[in-house]
């Protein structure tokens, strides 16, 4: 069984932006964007040419499509009224078996606007506010669906955010301090989750997360307390959550009737409310610190030395709520040293440099997905080390 989905996209936009500085330390910003999109998509389920267990060949000798007899009667519809050869497109509906390409569109127009303002202090602090409203487009995903139902597409995103922050110098600058904090309001969030398939049980696809936030917190600070060493640490943290009703089919093949009948009153229903739910891939804390000492060398070059540690906090692949958890889908912390040393030019022009990346081959996990009846896990790069020559004209 293979699908795939074709697409044609038409953008338009019209953007405007507006700066005023009203003194010399008070500035303020503004813009506005429509965007209109059109997107016509066509979806194809079909059976790769093969060997039929069915046996069953048209005028030609071709053979039909096994999965076309299968698909109407797990559906529970009478025997195929018109013959699908294998390699060929089909979809099906409630009440009819079609051959050909399923066809949809999606026509989307939003305006997105930004405004901000910033005040810069004698000492050169600055502080600022931001507020904004953006969209991303919908998009049509392409499941090796049994029912052109499932190719509903995922309409466009909307983000609200407000965001406020400090940049300081210290030290007569030798030091660097920024600090911020945000709040995003999701509608409609894209996201990777599950439908179910009267067939293939429970199938990926890409839909929307009607109302979801995120708070987070931002701070880095880069000094030199001496001359070649640079020392930075960039942390954030970040608290998620689905704020309204989400219902989609969990992580987990196996629910029994018995968990399906106390969720949904339906012992054949596999689908959850995941409201209160973390948004997936959202570690909560992020902690990167780097530290680098260069000193100058023959020819007016420069030798350095250097290092990046990074560490990642818990997350999960999927949707998950103390009531149903996602077990097999939870992406552990873990820590990365990477290290380098090498030369470059005074100007910056060339550099060679010998590096090594997770140096204590840091076992990570990055994303988990299922497939049917498969379980991907991929995981981060072991130990690699390397030379890396770097040269800009």
């Amino acid at each position: 069984m293979t699908s795939n989905v074709e697409q044609t996209v038409h953008t338009y936009s019209v953007f405007g932006n507006v700066e005023y500085r009203f003194t010399d330390q008070l500035a303020a910003h503004a813009g506005l964007r429509y965007s209109s999109t059109k997107r016509d998509a066509s979806n194809c389920v079909f059976e790769q040419p093969g060997p039929n267990p069915l046996g069953t060949t048209n005028e030609i000798g071709q053979g039909f499509s096994t999965l076309s007899f299968v698909l109407r009667d797990a559906v529970g519809l009478p025997p195929m009224p018109v013959a699908i050869n294998q390699g060929d497109c089909y979809n099906l509906s409630v009440d009819e078996f079609l051959p050909g390409r399923f066809f949809s569109e999606l026509d989307e127009d939003n305006l997105s606007w930004r405004a901000g303002i910033t005040y810069t202090f004698d000492n050169g602090v600055l502080i600022y506010a931001n507020n904004s409203r953006g969209f991303k487009e919908g998009v049509v995903s392409g499941p090796s669906a049994s029912s052109n139902v499932q190719f509903a597409p995922a309409k466009q995103e909307r983000l609200d955010a407000t965001e406020i922050g400090l940049k300081a110098p210290l030290f007569d600058r030798r030091a660097q301090i920024n600090l911020a904090g945000f709040w995003y309001d999701y509608k409609d969030k894209q996201v990777r989750t599950r439908i179910n398939d009267p067939f293939f049980q429970q199938l990926e696809t890409i839909r929307n997360v009607p109302e979801s936030r995120v708070l987070g917190f931002e701070a880095s600070i880069e000094t030199y307390p001496l001359e070649g060493l640079l020392l930075s640490l960039d942390a954030s943290y970040l608290d998620t959550e689905v704020t309204n009703i989400f219902l989609t089919v969990g992580q987990k093949v196996d629910f029994t009737p018995e968990e399906n009948l106390a969720a949904t009153g339906d012992p054949n229903d596999p689908t959850r409310d995941y409201q209160g739910s973390e948004l997936p891939f959202t570690p909560e804390v992020t902690l990167i610190g780097n530290v680098e000492y260069a000193w100058p060398v023959l020819g007016g070059r420069e030798a350095f030395l250097g290092g990046v540690a990074a560490y990642r906090s818990s997350s999960n692949a999927t949707f998950s709520t103390p009531e149903f958890q996602a077990a097999g889908f939870e992406l552990p912390a873990y820590t990365t040293l990477d290290l380098r040393a090498g030369l470059r030019s005074a100007d910056g022009r060339w550099s060679v440099m010998a590096f090594g990346q997770n140096v204590t081959n840091e076992y990570s996990i990055n994303a988990v997905f299922d497939n049917n009846d498969q379980r991907f896990v991929y995981t981060g790069r072991p130990a690699t080390y390397g030379v890396r020559v770097s040269v800009r004209h």
